[in-house]
């Protein structure tokens, strides 16, 4: 009953039929949704249940971005039942339109989440570049008191989707194009550089100097250094903190893959360019960006080595624990 971000109301047809979704897009968002509500409390349970996992800032962000991407998954499978119990004859109420149909909660909960993801490149880069700092900043009690910032954050920042949407037909919540060429090119471009290009920017700078300031420590750990820098860290602390990264820096790819279709045909059609709303692509590009909150449970899952070794401790028995205790020492 309701378009995705971005649909405009220009030379529509008198009955609206050109509204209606394609016939994959329903069950689409809710293998996306379904899986981001199984992943991530997957993740949930085992961050909350492993005590020694909860006592970095690393793994509390971790936890937290799990938080976030379960709530966007839950609020995602209401807004979807939401539409489907309308009766034919609904008259939609401007308000309804406003604060739910237009998905405002849902995309709000997406700028939280990017938010988080800063956060969480910002950490590493101080635990990497700024070590003493970090232990200040950084704390864990920190960390904590930073995220209703980012809640608050995402959803002043994505509050614009209330003015905008506008009901249609009696039943349909659209985004509308403004009156004004030059405002619409002005929302559009912000939503790109703060959905999309700051985080983005932000993120590859940052791993980009972690890369440079790890590699830089290998070459010290290398034999021939010990003798003239033993208070270097050590292998196995090195592969720890490259492993983390690693897992860190995939999220963040998988982020860029995620975003980067749907933002550029934002800008394109903000710019004054053609595009169908309503077309097949559109809508992927769409999807795309939910799958956004259910990948990263699946990356932890494949290459978060002490999220791995949680999950043996949470799920198997007393007898396999043995072996998650030799691998803690081992990798």
């Amino acid at each position: 009953m309701t378009t995705d971000i971005g649909t405009t109301v220009t030379s529509l047809p008198d009955d609206g039929s050109h509204l209606a979704s394609p016939s994959w897009l329903i069950p689409a968002y809710l293998v996306v949704a379904i899986t981001g509500v199984i992943g991530n409390s997957l993740v949930i349970i085992i961050l909350v249940s492993v005590r020694e996992m909860r006592s970095t800032a690393t793994n509390l962000l971790i936890l937290h971005q799990s938080v976030i991407d379960l709530t966007s998954a839950v609020l995602m499978l209401v807004v979807l039942f939401s539409e489907a119990i309308l009766a034919a004859d609904y008259i939609m109420p401007m308000s309804a339109c406003r604060v739910w149909f237009s998905r405002y909660p849902v995309w709000s909960c997406f700028m939280v989440s990017t938010i988080n993801l800063m956060a969480l490149t910002l950490e590493r880069y101080h635990a990497i570049l700024r070590p003493l700092h970090h232990r200040t900043v950084c704390s864990p009690g920190r960390v904590i008191k930073f995220f209703p910032f980012c809640w608050v954050a995402g959803f002043v920042l994505l509050s614009y989707l209330i003015v905008m949407s506008d009901v249609y037909y009696g039943r349909y919540c659209l985004l509308a194009r403004f009156e004004g060429q030059g405002v619409q090119q002005v929302i559009g471009v912000l939503t790109v550089i703060f959905f999309y290009l700051i985080p983005l920017s932000v993120m590859v700078f940052t791993y980009s100097s972690i890369l440079r300031e790890v590699k830089r420590k290998w070459r010290m750990t290398s034999p021939e250094n010990d003798n003239q820098n033993p208070r270097a860290e050590t292998g196995t602390q090195l592969r720890l903190e490259k492993n983390i990264l690693k897992v860190l820096a995939l999220v963040v790819v998988v982020y860029a893959i995620c975003w980067s279709p749907n933002q550029i045909l934002y800008l394109y059609f903000s710019l004054g360019g053609h595009l169908d709303f309503a077309g097949h692509f559109y809508h992927w590009t769409v999807v795309m960006v939910t799958c956004n909150m259910s990948i990263n449970p699946i990356v932890y899952a494949l290459k978060y080595h002490q999220f791995r070794d949680g999950f043996v401790k949470v799920f198997c028995r007393q007898g396999c624990r043995a072996s998650v205790n030799v691998s803690d020492v081992s990798e």
